[in-house]
């Protein structure tokens, strides 16, 4: 009986651990964002890295029009990373995906923004759900340390 239940706890344990991992979706790197008139290359660069650090994003390098970053920036990364580079000049920014580790990405995923009837696209980066979320959440930063 001892063995039974131990047995049906494991099972349940890992039916619910099995459920929450591999949940992905198509990838969206956020828009292209302009920034007001009187900002500088300058501030826009410190608005980026302001946000990444608010965001605990890890700075992997930091070179003249461009900031690649990873997350998490803790001791997470020894699980999963995401790797997104913010492209920058005086009047606008763009996050992108570059790569990732642990997140389940994978080309050729089903995509239902896809109009025809045959939802499987190829060329899709399908990856863990929560990868949109940290870029949108990092651009959404960036948006309001410019306008602050």
């Amino acid at each position: 009986m001892k063995g039974l239940r131990l047995f049906c706890a494991a099972a349940l344990a890992s039916s619910l651990l099995l459920t929450g991992c591999g949940v992905t979706t198509p990838l969206v790197n956020p828009q292209e964002q302009s920034a007001p008139a009187q900002i500088t290359q300058s501030q826009m660069h410190n608005a980026i890295i302001r946000a990444a650090q608010l965001r605990k994003w890890r700075i992997v390098s930091d070179q003249p029009g461009v900031v690649t970053l990873a997350y998490p920036g803790s001791a997470k990364a020894i699980h999963f990373e995401a790797i997104v580079k913010v492209t920058y000049d005086a009047r606008r920014y763009k996050v992108s995906y570059v790569s990732s580790r642990g997140l389940d990405e994978k080309k050729g995923c089903v995509n239902p923004e896809l109009k025809s009837k045959n939802k499987y696209d190829e060329n899709a980066i399908c990856i863990h759900r929560n990868v949109n979320r940290w870029m949108n959440n990092l651009n959404a930063d960036i948006l309001d340390a410019l306008y602050r």
